[in-house]
């Protein structure tokens, strides 16, 4: 399972996913997850349905006009790489994957009674549509999830895991402290670059992971 691949300029498919499932002995992928439809985390994954076998294309159900996005569609559509949505509330088929899906949880919402009409239409949160898969019962991936959709995880009931995949870069956003106390990782990931402009990762979420031993891709490059 690969979930994500990274921007598309430069094309982290090309230069860095590929490459590396290649060098792992990775000749087929049975599942490819978008967490989301944001460019940074699927930018690569066009280049990775044009190259390898691919066996379904698993996304949150949102999309997007960006080119990330219409470049991977246009992948799955060309080499026939079937597509299904991934949620809590989505029944598991026999064709899923050793995991447990955690996000994204479908959002109530409120009807208005009120007679004013929006001019815009409310922002769509990205982030917190992200897919959230604990992975054997020993890793978590977490997409952009951010500090809300961690808190109703924690309602939900969490267990203890080994390996963290940060959310959202180590942004203060993500890795609220309850929650990362809860699952009490050894070890947790941080994808980010070195000296970004966004300032990832942030202290704070830092501090929440003092606990744990840390892999930061901007420091150590590729994590195996």
């Amino acid at each position: 399972m690969l979930m994500d691949g990274g921007p598309a300029r430069p094309d982290a498919g090309a230069w860095v996913v590929v490459p590396a499932l290649r060098a792992l002995g990775i000749q087929r992928l049975d599942w490819v997850v978008a967490s989301h439809a944001d460019a940074d985390h699927v930018g690569g994954l066009a280049w990775v349905l044009e190259q390898m076998p691919v066996g379904v294309l698993l996304t949150n159900g949102q999309s997007s006009d960006t080119q990330a996005w219409t470049g991977l569609m246009a992948s799955a559509q060309r080499r026939n790489v079937p597509q299904r949505r991934l949620g809590t509330d989505v029944p598991p088929t026999p064709d899923d994957g050793p995991w447990t899906v955690l996000a994204p949880i479908p959002v109530k919402h409120r009807v208005s009674h009120s007679k004013r009409k929006r001019k815009h239409p409310p922002r769509v949160d990205t982030n917190a549509a992200s897919i959230g898969l604990r992975v054997e019962n020993w890793l978590l991936l977490t997409g952009d999830l951010p500090k809300p959709v961690e808190k109703k995880l924690l309602r939900r009931g969490l267990q203890p895991i080994e390996v963290l995949k940060v959310g959202h870069h180590g942004s203060k956003g993500s890795s609220s402290p309850a929650f990362v106390h809860r699952l009490n990782p050894t070890q947790a990931l941080i994808s980010c670059g070195r000296q970004n402009r966004y300032g990832h990762p942030t202290a704070q979420a830092l501090n929440a992971l003092k606990g744990a031993t840390l892999w930061r891709t901007g420091l150590q490059g590729s994590v195996k």
